[in-house]
């Protein structure tokens, strides 16, 4: 065990002893969380535990949620206090916190709480019902400054489930933004991305669940239809009146387009044009969507501008991405700050190196 570890557990230890005393005598039928080994009491197994993940935050590898006890995204001394304050108690209560298994029991989380089917199985990485199927993985390349992490989602949807959109504050228009986690809990959403943050702009083919809010076509767009297929296309050949006939239940306008019929693109054309289309070609962070087939689609969020965590990815490496990963078409989404994934309750990358999100426009998400 190393020194680090061995002074935490010595000042948790020495805590425990401080709290034990005037909490030895309260009730075992309401003790609050801390049971963190599952064993029917707090003890010194769950100190251990809590000492082994001590100062990890939300987006480290290390960082187990069900032990963050205040829930404040940092395993830290409120942490410590919540659990020397329980110490010794046997946790028959409700609300004592289980290690994660293999099939683990949905844990309650603050309101408001994502609608989750009560068939469902769900983890902090996989989400699977009877029409949903989510798994997300964390990968990390490279070393040092050169080091790159990034988040892939590979969904897969049946029956009636899909991809839906939703707006910041539920409504169209300019300057109107809310964060990524905020929209997805608002609706329910298990699973969310960034959209185009399509405030941030006055053109291009705006197409949310089924209704049209905007015609000025200029770019390529992604076209999401209610039967699960996915196609890009140039916003000037295309007309919406079509579009709609045909079920495009989401059309999304920013680019460029990285992956057609199966081929990774290395020359991208009709990008947005609001910082000069050159500068998003080099490495930054980077949010896109994927389709292997009908109703399979992979999400890809890359972290960057974070030196020794993630230095972004460019747009050629992104497309390749996609085209490893088998996917017949792939689209690039809004990115730098705004790129952001969301699953079961929480942010699981660290946008901008940091768990701070960026206010937006859109968001793209499955409940």
């Amino acid at each position: 065990m190393n020194t680090k570890k061995i002074l935490i557990l010595a000042l948790i230890c020495s805590i425990i002893a401080t709290c034990f005393v005037q909490t030895s005598v309260l009730s075992n039928a309401s003790t609050p969380p801390g049971d963190l080994s599952n064993d029917g009491i707090i003890n010194m197994s769950d100190v251990i535990l809590l000492a082994g993940v001590f100062s990890s935050y939300r987006g480290d590898s290390k960082y187990v949620e069900l032990y963050d006890l205040s829930n404040d995204g940092v395993i830290n001394m409120s942490d410590v206090i919540i659990l020397a304050g329980n110490f010794n108690k046997t946790a028959t209560s409700a609300t004592s916190i289980v290690k994660p298994t293999s099939t683990p029991t949905i844990k309650s989380t603050p309101t408001p709480i994502p609608t989750v089917s009560t068939t469902a199985q769900v983890d902090d990485w996989n989400y699977k019902s009877a029409t949903t199927n989510i798994s997300i993985k964390k990968v990390q390349t490279g070393t040092g400054s050169s080091m790159i992490t990034y988040f892939i989602a590979d969904v897969k949807l049946s029956g009636d489930s899909t991809i839906l959109s939703a707006f910041a504050k539920n409504t169209f228009g300019k300057n109107i933004t809310e964060t990524t986690s905020k929209m997805a809990k608002d609706n329910n959403a298990i699973f969310a991305v960034n959209g185009n943050y399509y405030g941030f702009r006055n053109d291009g083919i705006e197409i949310r669940n089924g209704k049209l809010y905007r015609n000025v076509p200029v770019r390529d767009c992604l076209i999401l239809y209610k039967n699960g297929l996915m196609e890009t296309a140039n916003e000037k050949n295309i007309s919406t009146t079509t579009l709609l006939s045909n079920g495009a239940l989401q059309v999304v306008s920013f680019g460029p387009i990285l992956v057609k019929s199966g081929t990774a693109l290395t020359t991208f054309v009709n990008m947005p044009s609001d910082q000069g289309a050159t500068y998003l070609l080099p490495a930054h962070p980077r949010t896109g969507i994927g389709m292997v087939e009908p109703n399979h689609f992979i999400f890809i969020v890359v972290d960057g501008r974070s030196p020794r965590y993630s230095a972004g990815m460019t747009m050629i490496d992104f497309a390749k991405l996609f085209q490893d990963l088998g996917c017949k078409e792939a689209y690039n989404l809004d990115g730098g700050l705004s790129s952001t994934m969301y699953f079961n309750g929480r942010v699981v990358n660290m946008p901008g190196g940091s768990t701070t999100e960026r206010a937006i426009s859109d968001i793209l998400y499955v409940k």
